[in-house]
This record gives C-alpha cells, structure tokens and sequence, in this order.
C-alpha cells in the first residue's frame, strides 16, 4: 500500500521544540476513500482531475490518520508520542513551549496536552473555553500567567 506521506507529502506540520528535537503529524496509512480515487490513476496525482484532486483532499483533510511524533533530527528516528489522539492529516502542531513544558493544541478535542519530551508521553492539560482549538488558526494562549 502506498504511504499517505507519498501521496501528500505537504501534509505534515514540522516544529522544533529544542535540543535536536522537533514534532510533526505523520501518517500511517490511506483511508478507502483516497485508495477510491488513487487506485484508477496508478497513484499518478497528476492523472487526477481537479475535482477528484479536492475530493482526495477533503477526505485526508477528516480522516484522523496521522500520528503525532517526536523527531530526533540529529539522529533521524521517528517515535509516536504516546498519550495523543490520532489527528487528520492536515493538523498543524502550533505547539507553545512554556519553560521546560511543551503545549500541543488538539482541534478534535479543543484541548492542549501536555508532552514531556524526557518520557515522550503527553497527557492532557486542559480543554479550552471560550475559544476554539483551530488546525489552521490555532490560537495560543499565554500559558506563563
């Protein structure tokens, strides 16, 4: 099966946080839907109409396939974050580094959590009222007061 990252490679958000570390959404697999309009076109995105090509978006764009990860750049290993949701494809890591503390905004859940990278697990911190959790316009919030 070919992977989503070769399909979208635009997909994924990249942040560093610090010390050779950065997180980016990575995804793990194609739902039946892309498969749907990919599989006529040998894969070939540029055989696909502009039509199908927005189709083939909107259903990567909703379908929480993607992991969280913690990269470690130097040494070029991948390694899920344990603690969080799957996320769709599109979702941007708008992460705020608070002292030692690292924030990860969840749209699907309208929530932080927070990621220890020392364990590489997150946990969450809190639901957001009063304003949404965004992939796209996330706002940050001042978490130091």
């Amino acid at each position: 099966m070919l992977d989503i990252n070769n399909v979208a490679p635009y997909a994924s958000s990249f942040s560093y946080i610090e010390n050779n570390i950065a997180l980016a959404v990575v995804n793990s697999g194609l739902p039946q839907g892309a498969l749907d309009i990919l599989e006529p076109v040998n894969f070939n995105l540029t055989a696909l109409t502009f039509a199908q090509f927005g189709m083939l978006r909107a259903i990567l764009a909703s379908s929480p396939l993607g992991k969280i990860c913690a990269i470690d750049v130097e040494n070029q290993q991948v390694t899920p974050i344990t603690g969080l949701p799957l996320v769709n494809g599109y979702e941007r890591i708008f992460m705020k580094k608070v002292g030692d503390e690292v924030y990860i905004p969840i749209s699907a859940e309208n929530a932080y959590y927070k990621y220890n990278p020392s364990t590489g697990v997150a946990e969450k911190a809190f639901d957001v009222v009063g304003g949404t959790v965004n992939s796209v316009n996330t706002t940050i919030y001042d978490l130091s007061e």
